[in-house]
């Protein structure tokens, strides 16, 4: 020992030092571990064999560890919405005990991946400061942004080539998919949902800083995506994008209108509110069809893509994946006019309508299951005899309804007294007294809105079997806003 340093003084001195930097080392590995959830949400669509290896030995061990940590570092659990969440996890190990004959309960990917979304995703802003949570904003946005941007170039230079690239064993192409939209190895919505998020990322990191290289590549970035999204023809991607778009816009000039005449704010706040998403949306239709007229102009257009039949969408559950190829491998892909699908059947958004209804029958033909619900891979299972005969089979195309039937009623409660409580918190943090003025925080309702708006259309959020793109970022946003709110 140093005989200069007086022996308590150097003792106490080496342990704080000490935990200090084994607290560093760990949270370094917290965000090493999110941002390999989201590389995960991408790779779980091209790796369907082995992503729920990945989820079962890395992911869920290693949000164990870090509750582990966080109860006894941080002080966690006095969190009246960790409880909350605690309480939920709990329920939903209640549901798998009561379905424990049913194959892939307690152990399944869907409990691994509610466990992994609340601890690895949402509880990251209880381990680090309001000064690194803002960094974290922009450090998980661009691990965000990487995968999709990678996959939306390929798959761009792909169709310019009339190319398309096919995986054995994965259920969509990186190309053009059979119904003429385009697909980033999974169905055209989830890859709309890609698309659609990272596009509101790379906008936010335009705002946010001023560096001259990041002013050179968002614009490209944001380009690319708006293009990839216009093609896979998603109109609830491309509708919650536009919706979320001219949130950000008015979230983001809150200061500027609030400058002006009362006739005035409420001018512009209607005209960005209308003008943004229709703009957006009528864009996203010229793309289309200006791929299409070239095209037809340059005489190559082999056959017509759809243009409004319902299409099948993904299965939540990835062992229900189509039959594999016999290997992988670049395709000829004769020239196909991107389909281009309008508004006819918004009634019924697109036959989702006669999904939830059939569902509702189900539910009153079986009202048990509003008691003791009945596991997600099981809930499709169940409700598919009640659905419309033409409707695709599992896919409940709701996130919610989903949660009804497999939580139940009480597991539902949870997730929807969550969700108001999320939007009392955003609306406080962007217009109440108190309200933020910094960007990081401004940003993150906008991304909020966006994951409830896709969830209310899609299966991505609290029931799928591995971590979507969209549920990581919803709990990930939402943590920091909770966070937030006790500052």
């Amino acid at each position: 020992m140093d005989e200069h340093v007086p022996l308590k003084g150097g003792l106490l001195s080496a342990i704080q030092k000490g935990a200090a930097d084994k607290s560093k080392v760990w949270r370094v590995l917290y965000i090493l571990g999110l941002i390999a959830c989201i590389f995960f949400s991408y790779y779980r669509y091209i790796d369907v064999s082995h992503g729920g290896a990945i989820i079962t030995y890395l992911l869920y061990p290693l949000s164990i560890c870090i509750m582990s940590l966080l109860l006894f570092t941080c002080d966690y659990a006095k969190y009246i919405e960790i409880k909350f969440l605690g309480a939920f996890i709990v329920w939903t190990i209640l549901v798998a005990l009561l379905h424990y004959g049913d194959s892939d309960t307690l152990l399944g990917g869907w409990f691994q991946s509610v466990v992994i979304t609340i601890i690895l995703c949402f509880s990251v802003a209880y381990a680090f400061q309001a000064s690194t949570q803002k960094k974290l904003v922009s450090i998980f946005a661009v691990a965000t942004i990487t995968p999709a941007f990678l996959l939306s170039i390929l798959a761009l230079i792909l169709v310019a080539l009339n190319r398309k690239f096919t995986l054995s064993n994965v259920e969509g192409v990186l190309g053009f998919g059979e119904e003429g939209r385009l697909e980033l190895f999974c169905h055209a919505n989830i890859s709309a949902a890609m698309c659609g998020l990272s596009l509101l990322l790379s906008l936010y990191l335009l705002l946010v800083y001023k560096k001259k290289a990041v002013r050179i590549v968002t614009p490209v970035l944001i380009l690319v995506f708006y293009i990839a999204l216009s093609l896979t023809d998603s109109r609830t991607g491309i509708i919650s994008t536009a919706i979320a778009v001219a949130l950000f816009f008015l979230f983001f000039g809150k200061e500027s209108i609030r400058k002006k005449k009362m006739f005035l704010r409420v001018f512009l706040c209607v005209l960005i509110a209308l003008a943004v998403p229709v703009c957006f949306y009528f864009g996203t239709a010229l793309v289309r069809v200006a791929y299409n007229a070239t095209l037809a102009n340059s005489g190559t257009v082999q056959n017509e893509a759809p243009v409004s039949e319902q299409s099948e969408p993904y299965q939540a559950d990835v062992s229900q994946s189509p039959s594999p190829a016999d290997s992988p491998e670049i395709l000829t892909d004769e020239s196909q006019a991107v389909s281009s699908r309008d508004l006819s059947d918004a009634g019924t958004f697109n036959g989702r309508t006669g999904i939830w209804l059939g569902t509702l029958r189900g539910l009153l033909e079986n009202p048990k299951i509003l008691i003791t619900g009945t596991t997600p891979p099981q809930a499709g299972i169940k409700m598919t005899p009640y659905f419309p005969e033409s409707a695709p089979k599992y896919n409940f195309h709701n996130s919610y309804v989903a949660a009804l039937v497999s939580y139940g009623a009480v597991g539902f409660l949870f997730i929807a007294a969550f969700l108001l409580a999320l939007a009392v918190k955003c609306v406080k943090l962007v217009f109440g007294k108190r309200a933020t003025s910094d960007y990081e925080m401004l940003f993150l309702p906008v991304i909020l809105f966006f994951a409830v708006l896709e969830g209310m259309m899609e299966q991505f959020l609290f029931v799928d079997s591995m971590p979507t793109i969209i549920w990581v970022w919803l709990m990930f946003a939402a943590g920091i806003v909770f966070r937030r709110s006790h500052a």
